[in-house]
């Protein structure tokens, strides 16, 4: 797949380093990472798993004023729960920026598109939902309750 090269500033040592993401006007297509640098591919419109956790948050949210954006921000703060771990046991999430690769944060000060863009081509494994097909309902509602921040007062 072909992947928009991002330039990175890592907070913790000023490192610059490349990284791909999603090619800009993709929809429902993202990079998800690991803290141990690990990249998965989640093609979301094609995801049952993603379309899953969304109708769950919707349920869990009914009745509480929570608008559509604000449910795109939490499907996006939890929908790692709901993906196998990486090689190490380690979460994936659509959050985590990519590993710097002189001290190994994650933490970034800054990114950016290239300007000109660059492009590479990459194959990424497509992110695995095993051990949350094995979930009844209820734990999975569990699960994503446990995930949410508290309501706002």
């Amino acid at each position: 797949m072909k992947f928009y090269l991002y330039t990175y500033v890592c907070a913790d040592c000023g490192h610059r380093f490349k990284a791909p993401e999603v090619m800009p006007g993709s929809y429902g297509e993202f990079l998800m990472r690991s803290i141990n640098g690990e990249t998965v591919w989640l093609d979301g419109p094609n995801d049952e798993t993603y379309s899953e956790v969304d109708g769950l948050l919707e349920q869990l949210l009914q009745g509480q004023g929570v608008s559509a954006t604000r449910r795109a921000d939490l499907l996006r703060r939890v929908f790692g729960v709901a993906c196998d771990p990486d090689s190490q046991g380690q979460p994936f999430s659509l959050l985590i920026k990519p590993r710097c690769g002189q001290c190994a944060s994650v933490n970034m000060d800054y990114w950016e598109g290239t300007e000109p863009p660059e492009y590479v081509d990459r194959d990424f494994a497509p992110v695995q939902h095993r051990q949350w097909r094995q979930l009844s309902q209820a734990q999975k509602l569990d699960l994503l309750r446990q995930m949410l921040p508290a309501p706002r007062p």
